[in-house]
């Protein structure tokens, strides 16, 4: 598979791994398939993906004592750590679950800036990694001026923003309908998320 994502022109993988527990993980996602994840961060590193991020919702309570242990993959191998703020729309947990990145900041003073990529991420390197630290803050600090982002959902309607209830249906629509509805949902991109700041 790796072969194949690498010669349609797939630079990039993003995977999510929000613990290093195999029951936690098992708890997590429903599939008691810790090892099966591991194996395929190894494989898509082994594969030689120019960039492999792993994806880390932080969950007060939950795994927000394994930041230490996670952002060390950074030192072992050449990968990314993105942690992501828990937003309300998460089942399961309740805010009070939401852990402020300044939590990841406190956890590891050792971290240096790592300047931009180009993301809504804030980066940071720890001395010696491989890979770099991102912290994702939709909670405490909106970041809705830099984010490019439009999704295209299973069932064919367009998002430009998680938060946002608008929905732009494009299944069954030529190119050109396709490219005007597509143009109205960018030109409607609302200018910032509403209802997740504390």
């Amino acid at each position: 598979i790796g072969k194949i994502l690498r010669e349609a022109g797939v630079q990039r993988i993003n995977i999510s791994l929000d613990t290093l527990d195999p029951q936690k993980y098992a708890y997590i996602t429903r599939r008691d398939e810790f090892y099966q994840a591991i194996r395929g961060i190894q494989a898509a590193l082994a594969a030689g993906f120019r960039r492999v991020k792993l994806n880390t919702v932080l969950m007060g309570g939950f795994n927000d004592d394994e930041i230490g242990a996670l952002a060390a993959l950074t030192l072992a191998y050449p990968l990314d750590v993105r942690f992501i703020e828990l937003m309300p729309m998460a089942s399961g947990f309740g805010p009070e679950a939401m852990v402020s990145n300044q939590k990841v900041l406190e956890a590891l003073p050792q971290l240096v800036p790592a300047g931009e990529d180009g993301s809504v991420a804030q980066l940071y390197r720890l001395p010696g990694g491989q890979g770099n630290i991102g912290l994702i803050s939709p909670v405490s600090h909106r970041f809705c001026a830099k984010c490019n982002r439009i999704r295209l959902t299973a069932d064919g309607k367009v998002k430009t923003c998680l938060h946002a209830a608008a929905e732009y249906d494009i299944k069954g629509l030529n190119a050109a309908g396709m490219a005007a509805q597509l143009r109205r949902a960018i030109l409607e991109k609302p200018a910032c998320h509403h209802g997740l700041s504390q």
